[in-house]
């Protein structure tokens, strides 16, 4: 038996759409009912393929943050005292862990943007 229904993951790639933050729609509705990893393989498109396949043609995930964005976070990042992990969870910080993680550890990334 599958711990998504149909109708969880139209809700799920509508979101997706809207541009939301995977982790703010786990934590708010998915929480108790399918692990972060699963809920991501559903929220990027690996699994439940055939429904709403069309959201991933327009990515709005593929965010073009810029250099004021990366030293905006990163201080944010530095005044927090918080880990990378902790810190990607918090409302003060827009970007995902990924995204983060590129800010603070390889940040010539975001020169020329």
């Amino acid at each position: 038996m599958a711990l998504l229904s149909e109708s969880d993951v139209v809700f799920c790639r509508e979101c997706y759409q809207k541009g939301l933050r995977s982790r703010d729609i786990y934590n708010q509705y998915f929480l108790n009912k399918i692990s972060y990893s699963g809920f991501l393989r559903m929220w990027h498109g690996k699994t439940w393929k055939h429904i709403k396949a069309e959201v991933f043609k327009n990515n709005p995930h593929k965010g073009a943050y810029s250099k004021q964005d990366r030293d905006l976070i990163t201080e944010l990042y530095k005044e927090s005292g918080l880990s990378l992990n902790k810190f990607s969870k918090t409302p003060e910080c827009y970007v995902g862990y990924g995204t983060l993680w590129k800010m603070i550890n390889n940040p010539s990334f975001y020169d020329e943007k």
